[in-house]
């Protein structure tokens, strides 16, 4: 694309050099139906902005393919910072994690003379402040700056509570993240711009299927979530990624061949996304997915915890390869210590830590161990059952 060209003027240059009716086609793609003399108004004059932001990204879409998220970057510097298109332009760069587009949006809204871009920019500012978190006190002072911030656009009250949700998961108060959601899905259903409405459900969706798989050990309602990313056309690679990865691995505990195909997927895409931690991460899930279904067929293991679990499997006494160990979280030690010596008591140890975490999804890893040594189902479905009161 010619850099001395707008988007705008980039497409009237399409409709120029394509055959005739090419400009009736991108109309109806940006929702202006077979009025496609309004539409080319909206393309000439620079200031006007288009009626809806789902027709703009279509239309950018179609026109650019594979550039498409280029071309909306680039399209983010020629907009008006006062329009409503530069407040769903803040989503949409969010959603794809251009945050350096994002920043410099968001700094020309902060200044702007519109009353509502200004407040945009208050609220995005705290999400790009969330990507910055990682401690517990920082999720707590940003858990006070949001439900400080006072906003009237009915969006805004809605992404202050998906800000809200977001910072409670990291921080494992799983209790607050499940009673905001009924509330959050009711306020998403009021909202009428389509594409924030899609957005916001992702955003939902994308956090409930890691909280209904983990916590809530129901991997069949996880999947249902994750097929929102999935089925999302203007879902974003990363967040397809972890849907992928969300549909992988809830199936570990009852098929190999699904487990590993979808997470497979889902480093493809982390590949792609340069997301080096997220690749190595699910290599070494996958390999102890191998492991444990007893499909592992190389040699020796890349990975300690996944090497010793191979031993186990193969009759091999690792009380040695465990001592001293620091890289294995304790709860999944003591299930590998139980498996090697045969210990039902460390077993219900580890059980009872993971689901100190809440982490109710990896207690079927000691829980299907204690079915098979005889365990009480009774007891020990009631030790691994998560209640929000």
């Amino acid at each position: 694309m010619d850099q001395r060209l707008t988007i705008k003027q980039f497409i009237l240059n399409e409709i120029e050099i394509n055959p005739r009716g090419y400009a009736k086609t991108l109309s109806n793609i940006a929702g202006y139906g077979d009025n496609s003399g309004n539409f080319t108004r909206i393309l000439k004059e620079s200031k006007k902005e288009f009626d809806k932001f789902q027709g703009l990204l279509d239309l950018v879409s179609y026109v650019f393919k594979d550039d498409e998220i280029a071309a909306m970057i680039r399209y983010s510097k020629e907009i008006d910072p006062n329009k409503k298109t530069a407040r769903q332009m803040l989503e949409y760069l969010a959603i794809n994690r251009e945050f350096e587009a994002f920043n410099e949006l968001l700094a020309l809204m902060e200044n702007c003379s519109n009353k509502e871009s200004r407040e945009w920019a208050k609220v995005y500012k705290l999400q790009y402040e969330y990507q910055l978190s990682s401690t517990p006190e920082q999720y707590n002072d940003l858990v006070k700056k949001v439900s400080e911030t006072v906003v009237t656009v009915p969006e805004l009250k809605v992404y202050k509570n998906l800000l809200l949700n977001y910072c409670y998961n990291q921080k494992q108060d799983y209790v607050m993240t499940f009673s905001l959601e009924k509330e959050t899905r009711q306020m998403i259903s009021d909202l009428e711009e389509d594409y924030i409405y899609r957005m916001y459900q992702l955003r939902l969706n994308e956090i409930m299927s890691y909280n209904y798989l983990r916590v809530m050990n129901n991997p069949e309602l996880a999947r249902e979530y994750a097929m929102n990313a999935l089925n999302e056309e203007d879902s974003s690679p990363a967040f397809k990624a972890y849907a992928y990865f969300i549909k992988g691995y809830s199936y570990m505990f009852i098929s190999l061949e699904k487990s590993e195909k979808y997470l497979q997927l889902s480093k493809s895409l982390y590949i792609q996304l340069n997301r080096k931690k997220d690749v190595e991460d699910i290599e070494k899930k996958i390999e102890f997915i191998k492991v444990y279904w007893g499909n592992f067929t190389g040699e020796n293991c890349a990975h300690t915890v996944n090497e010793i679990l191979r031993k186990i499997k193969n009759g091999i006494d690792v009380s040695s390869d465990l001592t001293g160990v620091t890289e294995i979280d304790p709860e999944l030690k003591l299930f590998l210590e139980g498996l090697n010596s045969n210990s039902t008591k460390k077993l219900m140890l580890s059980l009872i830590k993971y689901t100190k975490k809440n982490d109710y999804f990896l207690a079927n890893l000691s829980k299907i161990e204690l079915l098979k040594r005889g365990e009480d189902q009774d007891i020990i479905d009631e030790l691994t059952t998560f209640r929000l009161a």
